[in-house]
This record gives C-alpha cells, structure tokens and sequence, in this order.
C-alpha cells in the first residue's frame, strides 16, 4: 500500500504545473511613496498596465506614479512590458509618471487629458507609443525619454505631447515643454521620423512641439559651447580631458595647432564636429569621425617639378575617396580648378608607390586609385591648399603592424612607402622593441632623409628592410629613450636639406636615397656605398661627405640630446677647424660646387667607451696627430716605452686630447685611476 502511494506522489511531479489564465489581475504601483492598488492585465508570462478599458488607478489619485518594474501574482514575479490603453486617461490629478526599465510600448491615449501632469519619465526601453498618448496635457514641462534611440509614433494622426486636444489647433504652443535626452542624441532626437512623414520630435512646423531639448545628467565630461579643446571653461567638469576620460562633444571642437587632445571612449552628436588643425592631434581610444587639416604648401618649383613634394596619408580608417560620395573622403587634393582657377593646366602631381611593379611610381593621372589607411603617397601642388579629410579615423590605442616589402636580391622593392595611419604623431618600433629608422621627406621637399623621431599625421614614411620576414609597428606610445644614436642635419637657411644618423650598437645601415641627382647631399662612405644611417665603435673617427648643389651658407647641428659622450669634435678637412660639438653642436661654413665631397671627419668617444675592470679593451686613438682618450673623472695618462721607463705622465680629466711628444715606435699606454688600471699598445708614427 505504500509503495503505491509513493508512486501516485511521484507520478505527481510529472503533471504540468497549474497556470494564471490570462486575464485582469490585481498589482500595485506607488503614488507618492504610498503603494496603493492597481489594475493589470496577464498575457503569457507578462503583464501590462491597464486593463485596456479603463484607468488602472482611481481618476482622483494625485501625486507622482511611479509604476513597479514587475509584481507579484501568486507568488509568481510578472514583468511589466506594456502600458494598456487609456491607463491613466482622464487622471486629472496626478502629476508626474515614472515608467520603468522593460516597458516597450505606451498604448493608445495612455496618458491623454492628464491637465496636471508635469513630467513624464520613459524608460530606455521603450519601443512605441500609440495613438493620442500624450495629449490635452496643459501642465506639462518636462517629458523625460532614457532611449537614445526615439521610440517611434505607430500613427501619425494624432499630436504627440501635444497641449491640445484631438482636433484643437490653437493652442500647439502655450506651454512651455522641454525634453531631456541621452547624451549624443540630441540630433537623431531632432530628426527623427514619424511613420509616413519626415517630421521629427521636436521641429518648428509640427509634431512634438517641444521649446527646448536638453541631455539627461551624465558623469561624462560635455563638451558644450564652441571652441577650442584645450578651453577648460567650455567642458562641463572644467578641465580638458585625459586618457582615461569618457567624454561628450556636443558642440563644434577644434584641436588648434601645436596641441594633443586626449580621450577614452568619445560620444558626440551628429550635428557636432570635430576638427583637427594641421599640427593638432587626438588620442583617442574608440572610433570617432573627425575634420582632419593638412596643409599643403606651394611647389616653389612647379614647372621642372625639382621641389616642393610632399609624403602624405589619410588617418582615416579603411579607404578615402575624393569625393563627399564616399563616407570617408579627402577634399581639394586631386582637383585643378582649386579656389576657382580654371587655366587647363596641371595643378597637382600624386602618385602611389608599388616596389613589385616595373614602375614602381604610379600615377593617378594614369591610373586612378584610393588612399588606404597605412599607406604613403608622393604629392605636390602648385599653389597653396587647405587638404580636408572627413570621415571615421581608426582608435589609436593599440599598435599596428606592418610588413615591410623585400627582394632577396636586394633590389628596389626593399624599400616600402607607409603612411601614419593616426591623428597623432606615430612611432615606430623593431620587433625586437628597437627604434626604427627610416625615411621621411626633407623641408624643401627635395629629397628623403633618415629618421627615427615620430612621424606626423597625414605623412607617410619609407621604410628599407635588409631581411625577408622583418616587421615593424607602429605606435602613439614614444619609444623609452636612448643613448644610442647621434643625429647630424644639414640646412640651409632654416630648412633642413639633409642628415646623417651614427647608430652605436646594432641597426639598420640605411642607404642614401636620392631623390634627385643634382640636390645637396651628407653622407658616410662605407664600402665605395652612400649610406645615410651607419653603426659605429663606442669610440672612433668617421669620415662625412658633402655635397654642394649650389655655392652658398650652410650649417651642420648635431642632436647631441640623451647621447653619453666623453668626447664630440667635427673636424673641417678643408679650413681646419677643430668644433667641439659638445660646447657648441651647431657648425656653420661656406661651401663651393667644386668642393671636395671628404670635407669634414667626425671624431667620437663615449663615456663608457672602455670597461672599469683592467683589460686590453681599447681606450684611446690618435686623430690628426693627438691622441684621444676615453676616461671618466680624473686619471693619470703614463706613456712607457719597450724598456719599461715612464717616457711622460699627466693628469687627465674626462675623456680628452692629448698630445704626444715621443719618438715613434711601439709603447705601452697606461690609465690610471685609483687601484684600476688599464693598457694599451700605441705606435707612435
């Protein structure tokens, strides 16, 4: 007998378990923080507010509303989706409704002639509103709607949040009515469609009638008068943003020259811009549609095409077109008519370089083609242009990767043109984490020259590979300092023509480019080869070509910052000025066509040139008949002969020149520092 029963029990838990049939249920919503009751109605697993009849409260309830986001009808938890029709038609004496997250639709006529109704709160779920759900308000102010997308109108026949009845339209604008929205989406708001009409929520000839529009409080710093970024006074928390901030711009932003916005996530409406000035930059962590200016000056000499070229790339994510047809898109770059001029003649020159092609410049004339984002292109104008990118410029957050192009043969295909691919300066990294030297274009636009500082954005670069497989990135993210190269410039006048770069440790030796046969040149011979980056011994000399292409003034400035030199002097074969670079890193000098190219030498000595322990490391060299020697602090320089006597001794202090007066032969220097001592074989000649 009780085997049966337990099985009659178990057999139980298989049955289905009892349902609410759909139907008016009773719930509760809260009426100035008092829970009063409230008519539902079930459907399935939710329920709606109203029966679809009549109001869902009593008519004389006054006060606030505020409506539960689900209730509780035998001990089953129902969530709220919907608010009934007429479910508080005819409330003539509440004065505010709260409508809670999960809500979707407002039904018909919901909330018509409400007269003391002020605010209305809808949840950012809210999906629809029905027919004539907010009219024959005269009390309302503040219509509160959390959705950043509107809800839509589902007819239009009917005024929305509309003072008037159905039919009355003398009074459409007799109270004074302000919508709150999410921030960014004041003009979606603005334009929003109704169903069959281009009308929005709020527009002067119909519809919505609202007299303001304004964002719902945020914790994000708003942007929210014209001007400048770095305007502390027109950001909502008074100060200019940092990386880490989430920000709002809601109002026209320039980021003037000279200047570095930074962001985390950036939300912004449509009818609000962001420009960025030639020379200004943004960080930014997430995607956001900008104003990019670069601008483009003059070919100083358009007709032989010798200078005034240009290596520029779009910050713009993905491809740029050349018309505002394309999302994103460049402005007055490929145009010869530009500020009207109309003569038939040539007016731009731009080209795409392709290292695996026959030829390897492409013209666009020939052959039209996109900007992609990473690339580099060759340009020149004949006059002056003002060159706007609009469009999505890609985050800057994370490095990007490249892969340069390489022939095993060592052809020209090993060298590849990329462009900045930010709207900030970009810095470029080895695999291994060791900056990157490569090519960007001089001042005067004449010719490439070596570098390994950021590049700017809109300018591309040219890299040259030495391996198959090797590979770059790029970043916002400066690259930790070091000592490790020596920078030499050659200008004329205030532009800089050309340079040298002296690496002292490992890299890549960099060839000279040049971009035209007959152009001022410096450079390091090596091998009967041009290079414009070499390594060098922590300690040395090093022969420095010239090249003039016109008699004339010229300077060398040596960058001489983060280097850990003991010693630096350029020597001038041709006059015989000895420069110490380290009191005076600049040398100024007049140069002839016909001038020898081995005018100048380099002579060099790093701090650390030789280790502290004894040892046969080198420290010392003769140069121009002194010997030069690398010391830290103060030593005593002793010269001893073959026979072991003391020949001279003197005091040295720092690396330094010194002077020998011994008969030539074979000896043995010795640097004495404290207990350590160090020595070298010398030959004096």
């Amino acid at each position: 007998m009780k085997k049966r029963i337990y099985l009659i029990l178990s057999l139980l838990w298989l049955l289905p378990l009892a349902t609410m049939a759909d139907g008016v249920v009773q719930g509760t919503v809260t009426l100035n923080n008092q829970t009063i009751a409230a008519e539902y109605y079930l459907s399935g697993t939710t329920v709606r507010l109203g029966s679809g009849y009549n109001a869902c409260i009593s008519q004389y309830s006054s006060g606030k509303v505020v409506v539960p986001a689900s209730i509780i009808v035998n001990n089953t938890s129902y969530p709220v989706t919907e608010v009934s029709t007429f479910a508080f038609r005819m409330c003539s004496l509440i004065t505010e409704v709260v409508l809670p997250e999960g809500v979707t639709r407002i039904g018909d006529f919901a909330f018509a002639s409400c007269p003391s109704l002020q605010k209305a709160t809808l949840p950012a779920t809210l999906i629809t509103i029905g027919a004539g759900a907010f009219i024959d308000l005269t009390s309302l102010q503040d219509v509160v709607v959390k959705s950043a997308t509107p809800p839509v109108w589902e007819y239009n026949d009917v005024f929305c949040f509309h003072n008037g009845g159905i039919g009355d339209s003398q009074s459409y604008h007799t109270n004074q009515v302000t919508l709150h929205v999410p921030i960014g989406s004041m003009n979606t708001y603005r334009h929003a469609n109704f169903t069959n009409t281009s009308l929005g929520w709020t527009t002067a000839d119909g519809w919505g009638y609202f007299n303001n529009i304004v964002y719902l409080p945020t914790n994000a710093n708003v942007f929210f008068a014209e001007g400048n970024w770095n305007e502390a006074s027109k950001w909502t928390h008074g100060v200019t943003p940092d990386n880490g901030d989430d920000i709002y711009v809601i109002a026209d932003v320039t980021i003037p020259n000279g200047y570095i916005a930074k962001a985390n996530a950036i939300g912004f409406d449509n009818a609000a811009t962001i420009t960025i000035d030639d020379g200004g930059q943004l960080y930014t962590n997430t995607d956001v549609a900008v104003i990019a200016e670069k601008q483009v000056s003059a070919a100083p000499d358009w007709e032989n095409g010798r200078d005034g070229w240009r290596l520029i790339a779009t910050p713009l994510e993905g491809a740029t077109g050349y018309t505002s047809a394309s999302s994103n898109h460049v402005e007055n770059l490929v145009v010869d008519n530009y500020n009207g001029i109309t003569d038939g003649e040539y007016h731009f020159d731009f080209y795409h370089w392709n290292g695996n092609c026959d030829k390897e410049w492409r013209n666009y004339r020939s052959a039209n083609f996109d900007m992609n984002n990473g690339q580099g292109y060759l340009y020149a104008a004949r006059e002056d242009r003002l060159v706007t990118f609009s469009g999505v410029a890609m985050a800057n957050d994370e490095d990007v990767s490249f892969e340069p192009l390489f022939s095993e043969d060592g052809s020209l295909d090993a060298f590849s043109l990329y462009g900045n691919p930010f709207v900030c300066d970009a810095y470029l990294t080895m695999e291994e984490g060791m900056a990157l030297a490569f090519y960007v274009m001089n001042d005067e636009g004449s010719g490439f020259v070596v570098s390994d500082g950021p590049v700017n954005p809109m300018e591309g670069f040219l890299v040259y590979s030495t391996a198959a497989g090797q590979s770059f990135t790029v970043s916002r993210n400066a690259p930790a300092a070091k000592s490790n190269s020596l920078c030499m410039s050659l200008l004329q006048g205030s532009s800089r023509i050309d340079n040298v770069m002296l690496r002292f440790g490992e890299g890549n030796m960099l060839p000279k480019v040049s971009f035209r046969k007959d152009g001022c040149k410096v450079y390091v011979p090596v091998d009967g080869k041009d290079f414009a980056a070499v390594n060098a011994e922590a300690m040395g000399e090093m022969p420095i070509c010239f090249e003039a292409a016109n008699n004339g003034d010229y300077t060398l400035c040596f960058n001489t910052e983060n280097m850990n030199f003991g010693y630096l002097h350029l020597v001038d074969n041709l006059t015989g000025d000895d420069v110490d670079l380290l009191a005076q890193p600049d040398y100024s000098f007049k140069a002839k066509k016909e001038d020898y190219a081995s005018r100048f030498k380099l002579v060099f000595c790093a701090k650390d040139a030789s280790t502290d322990s004894a040892s046969d490391e080198n420290f010392a060299f003769f140069s121009n008949g002194r010997l030069i020697v690398a010391n830290e602090g103060e030593s005593i320089l002793q010269l001893v002969d073959v026979a072991g006597r003391i020949v001279s001794s003197e005091t040295v202090i720092g690396s330094c020149s010194v002077g020998i007066d011994a008969t030539p032969g074979l000896y043995l220097l010795r640097l004495v520092s404290g207990e350590k001592v160090k020595t070298q074989k010398i030959v004096v000649r």
